[in-house]
Order: C-alpha cells, then sequence, then structure tokens
C-alpha cells in the first residue's frame, strides 16, 4: 500500500526551490497596501475561487517589500523583534521548504492576516511560535475558539478577536494553503482536508474550462477529464522532459469509481502499484502516473493529459483529428515507416508488463514485497485504452498504453491460470473468456492485440471508413447476450444447445485478411504485419490438461516484440518494402472450428 501524505503545510511546500525571487518591481498601492496587491495578482481556479500557491507568495511578499509593509504596520502595533528580525522570521532567506524547516516560516500566516486587514497581529503569532505549521486550523463554534490537532492556538486568543474575524481565518486559509503536487511524492498519496483548494485553473484567455472541447471518457473503474494545473503548484517538469512531454500544461485527472461490490482501497491500491511498477520511465510506450490523491472519501490519479485515443483516430469522428499530425493523404513512406514503430513500441509496452525483467534487474527497485518473481498481464487492452501523445522525441507523436486498473500481477504457479471469466473487452473479448476450463493468460493479451493491429493495418489502407466497414462485417449475433456484436470468433451451438457447441476466428475476418493482402496499395510490411497477427495472434485453441488455453497457442509477446522490431527496422532500411504497394493474390484460409463447453459463468458484453 502506497505511504500517505496527510496534506499539511510542510507536504504542499516540499519540492520548492530555495529563495524563490520576489519581484520587486512591483509596487504596493499606496491605499489598501499589501492586502490590495495580493488580492490583485491572486489566481482564479476553474470553481472560481481565488488562491495563492506558495511560490506566487513569496514571489509578491518579497524581502524589500516585507520590510515596507511592516514598517507600515509597526505604526499600529509594537512587534516583538525589530522591523529587519521580523522580516527574517516571517520570510527566512535559508527556508528549502522541506517538512523540517518549513516550520519556521511564517508567510502563509502573514499573508491571511494581511487579507483580512490584521497583519499588524504577526506580532503574536512569533511570540507563541504560530507558524505556518498551525493550518489548517478548526473553529468551534462553542466556545468561539480556533483549534489544531484538538489544541487551542493562542494567538488568536490574546487578541481582541472576533467570532466571524475567526470564521474569516478558517475560511481564507484555504486561498493559501492550496494543494501542491511534486513527483518526488510520487510513491505516496496525498490524503486532502475535504476543503483543500485544488489548484485547477481555467486554460486560455477565454477562462474556459480546460475540459471543454475535450471529451470526458471512461478509463477502467474511473471517468478521466482533462484538467489545468496551476504551473507553481506542481513539480512535474522533470518527469515529464524525461517521457518525452516537456511544455505539458494540461493533464488527465481520472477519478475512480468503485465497482458495487469492490473495496476502494482494495481497488486503487491493486491499480497504483502497477501504475508504479510500468510507467513511461520504464518504456516510452506506457502511461506516466504523476501524483494521486485522497479527497472526499474517493481517489484520484493525476497523468499527462492525451487529447486522442486510438479509437479516435480510427474511427476519425470528429474534429478532434485535427491535432493528429499525420493524416491519410501526404508522405506514405513516414506514415507507414511510424505505424512501424508503434507496433514495436506498443508490443514492447505489453512484453514490458509480460515479462517486467526491470523489477528483478541488480539494483532495481523490485516493488514486491518479497521479491519473488512475477509475471503481469493488462487484461483491458483495446483502441480507446491506447493514447496518442504530441511528444518531443517524435514529430508525428506517440501511442501509449494506459489503464492498468485490471492488470494483473502474479507468481510462477499463477501466472496463467487465472479465471476465464476475467479480461473481457467489448469487442475485443477473447475466446478463452467464455470456454469452461479454459483460463485468461497473458496470450490474452496477445489476443487483443492481433485485434487492435488489423484495425489499425486496416485504417493504414483504406483508412477510417475500411475500419468502420470491418466493424460492421465482424457485427453478428452474441452468443451471450443474443445483440449483434464485433467479435473476432464465432460460436456455433451444439445439439444440446448454447452451452455446448463449436468455436472459431469468425469467417469474415479470414476473408477480410485476404481482402487486405489483394489491396493494391498493400506494401510487403503490411503483408508481413497480416501474417503474424493471422498466424500467431488470432488464434482459438481448446483447452488442454495442464495448458491454459491460448497460451502455447499464440506467440509470445517477447518474440512478437522481436518480430516487429525487425519489421521497423526493414522499413527504415527499404522505402521499396515500405511503401510500395504490391497486391498478392491470397486465398481465405478459414480456421479450424473447436468443440468447447461454454463457461457458466461467463457473462456478456454490451457492445452494440
Amino acid at each position: 500500500m502506497p505511504r500517505n501524505l496527510v496534506a499539511q503545510m510542510s507536504d504542499h511546500s516540499a519540492g520548492l526551490p530555495p529563495n524563490t525571487p520576489g519581484d520587486d518591481t512591483i509596487q504596493i498601492p499606496r491605499s489598501g497596501g499589501l492586502g490590495d496587491l495580493l488580492r490583485e495578482k491572486a489566481i482564479g481556479s476553474v470553481g472560481g475561487v481565488e488562491f495563492w500557491p506558495l511560490e506566487l507568495l513569496r514571489h509578491i511578499i518579497s524581502e524589500d517589500r516585507l520590510r515596507q509593509e511592516l514598517t507600515r504596520l509597526e505604526r499600529q502595533q509594537t512587534f516583538p523583534h525589530s522591523v529587519d528580525e521580523m522580516a527574517a522570521i516571517i520570510r527566512p532567506r535559508t527556508v528549502d521548504f522541506s517538512p523540517e524547516s518549513s516550520q519556521d516560516s511564517y508567510l502563509r500566516v502573514f499573508a491571511l492576516l494581511v487579507l483580512l486587514g490584521k497583519g499588524n497581529e504577526i506580532g503574536r503569532f512569533v511570540t507563541k511560535k504560530a507558524t505556518d505549521a498551525i493550518l489548517p486550523v478548526d473553529y468551534n463554534k462553542d466556545e468561539k475558539k480556533l483549534y489544531k490537532d484538538g489544541k487551542e492556538v493562542q494567538a488568536l486568543t490574546l487578541g481582541k478577536w472576533r467570532p466571524h474575524e475567526m470564521e474569516y481565518f478558517r475560511d481564507y486559509q484555504w486561498a493559501v494553503t492550496p494543494a501542491f503536487f511534486d513527483f518526488s511524492h510520487v510513491d505516496d498519496t496525498y490524503l486532502f482536508c475535504q476543503r483543500t483548494l485544488l489548484p485547477w485553473v481555467p486554460d486560455g484567455a477565454n477562462g474556459s474550462n480546460p475540459a471543454s472541447g475535450t471529451s470526458e471518457r471512461m478509463g477502467g473503474f474511473g471517468l478521466v477529464e482533462a484538467i489545468k494545473i496551476d504551473p507553481r503548484s506542481r513539480r512535474f517538469d522533470g518527469v515529464l522532459k524525461s517521457v518525452g512531454l516537456s511544455g505539458c500544461e494540461l493533464f488527465a485527472l481520472k477519478t475512480l469509481e468503485i465497482p458495487p461490490k469492490g473495496s476502494p482501497e482494495a481497488v486503487f491500491e491493486n491499480e497504483f502499484k502497477q501504475l508504479r511498477r510500468f510507467n513511461g520511465e520504464v518504456h516510452p510506450h506506457i502511461v506516466t502516473l504523476l501524483a494521486s490523491y485522497h479527497q472526499k472519501n474517493k481517489y484520484h490519479f493525476i497523468f499527462p493529459w492525451a487529447r486522442l485515443t486510438l479509437e479516435d483516430i480510427l474511427e476519425d469522428g470528429d474534429d478532434k483529428l485535427k491535432e493528429f499530425p499525420l493524416p491519410l493523404t501526404g508522405d506514405r513512406v513516414t506514415r507507414i515507416r511510424w505505424m512501424a514503430k508503434q507496433l514495436e513500441g506498443i508490443t514492447g509496452a505489453i512484453k514490458n508488463i509480460h515479462e517486467p525483467d526491470h523489477l528483478y534487474k541488480s539494483g532495481g527497485n523490485p516493488k514486491v514485497a518479497d521479491g519473488e518473481r512475477r509475471w503481469g498481464r493488462h487484461s483491458d487492452l483495446k483502441p480507446d485504452n491506447i493514447l496518442w501523445f504530441n511528444s518531443n522525441t517524435d514529430p508525428l507523436g506517440n501511442l501509449v498504453v494506459t489503464d492498468l486498473g485490471l492488470a494483473t500481477f502474479n507468481r510462477l504457479v499463477s501466472r496463467s491460470n487465472q479465471p476465464g471469466v476475467s479480461a473481457r473487452v467489448p469487442g475485443y473479448r477473447a475466446p478463452e473468456c467464455d470456454i469452461k476450463d479454459a483460463y485468461a493468460t497473458r496470450g490474452t493479451d496477445i489476443w487483443n492485440l492481433g485485434c487492435i493491429y488489423l484495425e489499425m493495418i486496416a485504417w493504414l489502407l483504406g483508412g477510417p471508413d475500411l475500419c468502420e466497414e470491418f466493424k460492421d462485417l465482424r457485427k453478428s449475433k452474441d452468443h451471450l447476450s443474443l445483440a449483434r456484436s464485433p467479435l473476432f470468433f464465432e460460436f456455433e451451438e451444439g445439439p444440446i444447445g448454447r452451452k455446448q457447441g463449436l468455436i472459431r476466428v469468425k469467417v469474415v475476418v479470414s476473408e477480410f485478411f485476404a481482402r487486405l493482402h489483394r489491396m493494391e496499395n498493400c506494401p510487403d510490411f503490411a503483408h508481413d504485419v497480416l501474417d503474424i497477427i493471422e498466424d500467431e495472434m488470432l488464434i482459438v485453441n481448446p483447452p488442454k490438461p495442464g495448458v491454459p488455453n491460448g497460451q502455447s497457442a499464440r506467440t509470445s509477446s517477447e518474440l512478437l516484440f522481436e518480430k516487429f522490431k525487425g519489421l521497423h527496422e526493414k522499413c527504415h532500411i527499404s522505402e521499396d518494402y515500405a511503401a510500395t504497394g504490391k497486391a498478392e493474390d491470397r486465398q481465405v484460409r478459414e480456421q479450424p472450428w473447436y468443440k468447447v463447453e461454454l463457461n457458466p459463468d461467463a457473462r456478456a458484453d454490451d457492445t452494440g
């Protein structure tokens, strides 16, 4: 389980550089003093609430401006120290904002007092050593006192504070203590109070919510939406640069939706562990978790935002593809080389999950409690779980595998014997999910990839129209739901009804392979990819004693990676191999039927 970070003030500021400079070119207004300047420079959140991150406070309340304000306030009330000494106490020069040293800062408290028109009270806080660490405080309406961890905050009761002033202090404190996200804490989970202000800000000059114009989408067990995080409230630049996403300003916020019978902690813990084991730092085609937090009884993940999914690209259904730099027209060689690179990359990402050598190499962090060798499985591969990012490392962008919420991580003795009722990917469901005594294995991921790759080659040769036609061709009555479904395999009932019968790859799928081979624009590269998919990935075979279904028949991700890597290299060596159309008159290879018994617990997918 990830270590929790209770989001107190020391945690908000962790990771900020020491001695963040102020800006003394900004003049304090003559009428309202520093309070007016703070209000003028406040950041407006998406919800309309203004806030001040610590870095912004240090920028506004520079050393010179702080002394200027203290000199003005000293006329109203005597301080326990000189102005220069008070300035050094409130805004220490050497503070590094670590959890220990930030206990000695009064910058947030002072800003809060100034905003409430009580800046002259800062001396009481200094005398009582009521630093920024007292925030947030609670207000007891009956006693009309403010408390921190059950102890009365004396600095607020020695003066002539009225109840409404204490309420203002309690309410305004959230504006100077917004959440702060630091990638150095990615192995921890922030625990935010219910009222902790999340630093989501509007995107663009029109003040719009960043999610406007970008669709929300479901991901695994959650809803994903776009957010823009105030740059002063995050420290992601280093990791974003390392995964080729420098300059990323939009982020994906995934809020976990817990299944009816699920445990919030268990669902979160599983996805969190997989996201830390497998990420963009380990492989460039796996999504990178930036932060996680818990607030209002819900768990949340933060990732870089991808405006497109592979499903968007294949369907080309709306204006979102204006951002995609790889139209079907244009440089054919570049387009096919990009496709070859992505097939290698995605296969490499799945190989990384299936064979996680990086967790066991000398000097590596195994991220498993006992260090025993384990193997992984994604279990939820489909086009909308493959994201397109506008990468710094490739002008055409990168496809990245996401949604590890259903991923599993198993020991040697159990890596392949997971019940077939798992891994139900709508439309891309593998046959073993429905077969009695069959199992969902790493081979199940290979079936899913085969379905996806066949659609990608269809897009490459015939665009989104051919993809849509292929989907319509596959639609037939699902043996479970009895609704029309675009599965890649079919089931024929036996003489005793739906529980027994025959199963195989759909004839329309076998016919589609031959059709693609016969297209005039099909180059050698595409022919080779189609052969790999048909011969080594979309394979149905019945369960055998001691051999999990699909495990022995489908080629492993490790071997597939080497094959796709070789095809990618050949595309760069020879333009003729990559792009010259060479139609081949291939015969339809109908796959054999296999006698099976349906899993009594099999459930239908609502694929439409």
